[in-house]
């Protein structure tokens, strides 16, 4: 409740006089995707994308690429420099990013290991996910930076309502591997969903779920 106290606080302290930005990570920082799973990563960016405040992607977390351990420090960025890495953009060299045989850095070499080529076509993708979320925020009024917020349970799950006029979005999320059971509004359209289902005003929510509805 410790975040929630606080974002809360800073709410009120800066409305009016400008806005939180919330972030998916920096160059300082392991990648968001790091030692998390798809669904997990999912989860996270819905909670980012539906939060009060302006919303910010670092570079390469629209795809998933992933923290690389073991990299050699370069100009003194020690174990940060794994969060630094080029850009992935495809399968060929550098992947895509530099036709250099000596780069600044590596890109991850890792079977599997994520670029918007393998992403773009992929409806399940983290990319397209997150282009869904940057429609969806952009779209509706509920989710400005300035629409309110109200906590409805705080903890996990954590669910909350932002809303704007007659524009009411209603999120819950649970990012844990435990299963819960939450009341939620009369759902009108259910806009993202993940390892829950909704029957009436009841949302069964199960391991590294999210509801997002309007109501």
């Amino acid at each position: 409740n410790t975040y929630l106290d606080v974002i809360e606080k800073d709410l009120a302290k800066n409305k009016g006089k400008g806005y939180i930005g919330h972030i998916t990570g920096n160059h300082d920082i392991p990648r968001l995707a790091y030692r998390r799973t798809k669904e997990e990563l999912k989860c996270a960016l819905t909670f980012l994308f539906t939060m009060p405040g302006v919303p910010f992607v670092y570079y390469g977390d629209e795809i998933g690429m992933d923290y690389i351990e073991g990299l050699k420090s370069k100009e003194g960025s020690y174990t940060r420099t794994g969060s630094r890495t080029p850009m992935q953009w495809d399968g060929t060299k550098n992947h895509g990013f530099s036709l250099s045989n000596t780069p600044y850095l590596p890109t991850d070499d890792r079977d599997g290991a994520p670029t918007v080529e393998n992403e773009k076509d992929d409806p399940s993708s983290i990319l397209n996910f997150v282009k869904g979320l940057i429609s969806y925020h952009r779209e509706n009024p509920a989710l400005y930076a300035e629409a309110d917020f109200e906590v409805k349970v705080a903890g996990y799950p954590v669910a909350y309502v932002r809303q704007s006029g007659d524009k009411k979005v209603f999120v819950a999320i649970n990012p844990s591997s435990r299963s819960f059971e939450i009341e939620a509004p009369n759902a009108k359209k259910t806009v993202f969903i993940q390892n829950a289902v909704i029957t009436g005003n009841t949302l069964k929510m199960d391991a590294a779920s999210f509801a997002v509805i309007e109501f």
